[in-house]
Formats: C-alpha cells, sequence, structure tokens
C-alpha cells in the first residue's frame, strides 16, 4: 500500500524512460541523430504518464442484481478518479472460472454480471478485483477487491400439458365446473321457474314446447364455476448429487443438478401451470418450520413462489412434528421428496386417509454408481430397496407415484405423462 494521494509508476513506465535515455545517449555519443530521434518520443511517453498523477483513489463495488431463472446475476460499479479512464478488472465467477478484461471507465460505469447455470437457488457471491491506471499506463492505484452478496438463481418452470384437478373444488369463482349449481356455462338441467330465478334464465324455446299456453316458465339452470387448491410441500432435508459417495458430507461443490434443484424445477412447473389456469397455489417446507406461502392466485404470486422455492435450501436434520402440516379442505397435494426415509411416507398416508389426493414426486437425480467401492455400492443397493418399498406403498394406498428425473432403472414413469394421465381420469 503507498501513502494517500500517491499512484507508484508502473514498471513499464520506468523502462520506457529508460530505453528513451539510453537511446537519446547512443545517438549523441556517436553522433547518429537518427537513434537520438528514436528515442525521443519514448522518453516523453514515460514523462508524460510519470507527470499526470491522479490524486484519489478509484473505486470498485458489487451490488445485487435482480434474481433470474438460469443466471448468476451481479452489478459491478466502477468508478475512477479525473486523470484516470482505464480499469484492469478480474471477475471471479464461482464455479466458472475467472475473467479478466480492460473496462473504459469515463468517472463512473456499471457493468451487468452474468453466467449461466444449470443449478438453481443461492449460488456463492462474485468477487471483483479492480486496478485503476493512469495515463498511458504510466502509474497505478493499489488494486481494490469487493466481494458481492450471495445470489439467487430462480427455477425455470417446464411446461407441462396438464395436471389433474381436485374432486372438492372451492370459491364463487373459478375455471373448473363445480358440482353445485350456480353461475356458469355448462348446463344442469332445466326446471320450473321458482321465486330467486333470474329473468335472464329463462328458456322461451323449452318453456313453448313444454308449456304453449305459457302457463309456467321454464328456465336453465347451469353448474357453477370454482377454482381448486394447489398444495406444494418440498421436503428440503437434503440435496443429493448424482455420486452416491458424496451423501452424508458437508454440501460439495457441484454444478450437476441435485435432488433439491430437481425439486424446485418441478414445483416451480406445478405452480406455473395451475396458476395459468386459474386456480390457487400454496408452498410449504415439509423438513422445517418457516412461514408457509399461503394459496394465491395471481402474476405476483407466481413471483412469490418462485422465489420461496428459490430460498429452500438443504438443512440436514429434519425438526420434529407431531402432526403431519394442516391442509386445507380439498386440497391437491404435490409432495416432492427423495423418499430415504419414513417421514415424507407417514405424512402422506396421513394426508390421504384424511380425503385429500396426493401426488408423490420422486426428485432424486440420476445416479452414478459404477465407481462406487463395494461397500459403498452394498449401501446403495439397500437403500433402493428400502425406496421402492415406500413407492410401492404409496402406490398401494392410490397416492400417484411419479419421477422428475426418470432416467434410472428404479425410477417411477415420468412426471409429465403420468400427470396428464391423471388430468384425463380426473375430467372423464
Amino acid at each position: 500500500m503507498t501513502e494517500p494521494g500517491v499512484w507508484p509508476a508502473t514498471r513499464y513506465t520506468v523502462l520506457s524512460v529508460s530505453a528513451g535515455v539510453v537511446l537519446m545517449g547512443l545517438g549523441l555519443l556517436r553522433g547518429a541523430a537518427d537513434v537520438a530521434l528514436l528515442g525521443l518520443p519514448v522518453l516523453l511517453a514515460g514523462l508524460w504518464g510519470l507527470g499526470a498523477t491522479p490524486r484519489t483513489p478509484g473505486t470498485v463495488r458489487l451490488t445485487k442484481a435482480p434474481a433470474a431463472p438460469g443466471r448468476v446475476t451481479a452489478v459491478l460499479e466502477l468508478t475512477t478518479p479525473p486523470g484516470s479512464d482505464v480499469v484492469v478488472a478480474r471477475v471471479a465467477v464461482p464455479h466458472h472460472g475467472t475473467l479478466e478484461a480492460v473496462v473504459h471507465v469515463p468517472h463512473e460505469r456499471r457493468l451487468t454480471l452474468t453466467a449461466p447455470t444449470s443449478r438453481t437457488g443461492p449460488h456463492p457471491p462474485y468477487r471483483a478485483t479492480a486496478l485503476a491506471l493512469g495515463p498511458l499506463g504510466g502509474r497505478t492505484d493499489d488494486p481494490r477487491t469487493a466481494t458481492g452478496e450471495t445470489s439467487l438463481v430462480l427455477p425455470a418452470p417446464t411446461a407441462l400439458r396438464g395436471i389433474p384437478v381436485p374432486h372438492a373444488l372451492r370459491g364463487l369463482v373459478g375455471p373448473h365446473t363445480a358440482r353445485r349449481g350456480g353461475d356458469g356455462t355448462e348446463l344442469r338441467d332445466i326446471a320450473p321457474f321458482t321465486p330467486g330465478d333470474r329473468l335472464r334464465r329463462i328458456d322461451w324455446r323449452a318453456t313453448a314446447r313444454r308449456s304453449p299456453t305459457l302457463q309456467t316458465l321454464y328456465v336453465r339452470r347451469t353448474l357453477a364455476t370454482a377454482e381448486a387448491t394447489v398444495l406444494l410441500l418440498v421436503d428440503s432435508r437434503d440435496d443429493l448429487g448424482p455420486d452416491p459417495a458424496d451423501w452424508g458430507m458437508p454440501t460439495p461443490t457441484r454444478r450437476e443438478l441435485g435432488s433439491l434443484d430437481h425439486a424446485r424445477d418441478a414445483a416451480a412447473s406445478v405452480a406455473a401451470h395451475a396458476l395459468d389456469r386459474g386456480d390457487r397455489v400454496g408452498l410449504e417446507e415439509l423438513s422445517r418450520y418457516r412461514r408457509p406461502v399461503p394459496p394465491g392466485s395471481g402474476r405476483r404470486h407466481r413471483r412469490r413462489i418462485l422465489h420461496a422455492l428459490a430460498h429452500t435450501t438443504a438443512h440436514g436434520e429434519a425438526e420434529p412434528r407431531r402432526r403431519a402440516p394442516h391442509l386445507p379442505t380439498g386440497a391437491y397435494v404435490y409432495l416432492f421428496s427423495t423418499f430415504m426415509d419414513d417421514t415424507a411416507l407417514t405424512h402422506a398416508l396421513t394426508w390421504r386417509a384424511a380425503g385429500h389426493q396426493v401426488v408423490a414426486v420422486d426428485t432424486l437425480p440420476r445416479l452414478s454408481t459404477d465407481h462406487l467401492p463395494p461397500h459403498l455400492a452394498t449401501a446403495w443397493r439397500i437403500i433402493r430397496l428400502e425406496r421402492a418399498n415406500r413407492l410401492r406403498t404409496l402406490a398401494r394406498h392410490d397416492i400417484t407415484v411419479t419421477a422428475w428425473a426418470p432416467d434410472r432403472d428404479d425410477a417411477p414413469p415420468p412426471a409429465t405423462a403420468q400427470l396428464q394421465a391423471a388430468g384425463r381420469r380426473r375430467t372423464r
């Protein structure tokens, strides 16, 4: 570190001045004017770089950028003092290496940093180092380092062709046809006019057929419309990667998708489809006590769901619950879990016994088990058999079991086809 207001000279400036003095000296000693003239611009350039010295330091700062799906973003803010307009910036991107560039900064400049990623949720922050240069690079400021905040990557919803609708619908309006009478578009029956019926409901053709003398008026009665309530339950106990050898250790640094990444993507896809068709969607973490996102609808609620999913992180041991989370009456439940223990199984059976329709989504990623040593391979075989028993138990209790990453021999059918088939059964 140098004293405030003093920028040290670079070695290139010292070499430039030295080279200019040597060339001019040789030219004068040997009487070679061309050699002396060759060293003159080199010497002047070095002296100019040494003479123009900025008096104040430059600054570098990393600020938080709006979260976006599939990208780690941040904003790099650079400032330079009078007399300096070039900055050498080096940015370290988590899991992506280091990028170095020379940036022209007239006085202040904001740069948006973006790095693609397939993972979601919180990401390690950017780290930036900036070095301001004087005129012609003659002097440099001390390197300034800044570390940003933790970046947040939102899950990107996948388009689903259809999801099932619960049998019990709530509300007075919505996109679905309920079983009770009310204002709607689907015909329920034609009945005689009674006090309370609206005049615009009179069916004059049916009245002319059934009562030619118009002694009795007949009205068209329709089925009411209502909305469905969808609850997303995410098991965030752990984030299992594709290598079973890393399970049980502190969260490793990896680029591959883990089970929690699949859970976020699956929950975001179900939420987007349900909200687009006008239903209400709520979210709650199964493994720890946090304030749940109550059921809601609309564009702002969709953004709220995506941010809540992105903030869902693995935390190790599950917090004990005396009872399963309370759900609204008639809600359709989507449970996203790896089913590595009996906690998710117990909750799913409890909800099914209470009358809720339940969809169990297996979020375990595609595994790489060929390189496992014998003792870990044996442990994985035991875990696989226990998981298969849990999934069969769910299926026996009329719970739809599907997988978000079906590229495994023991995986259930893929989620898109399963949910679409369940939706067709409900429509029929």
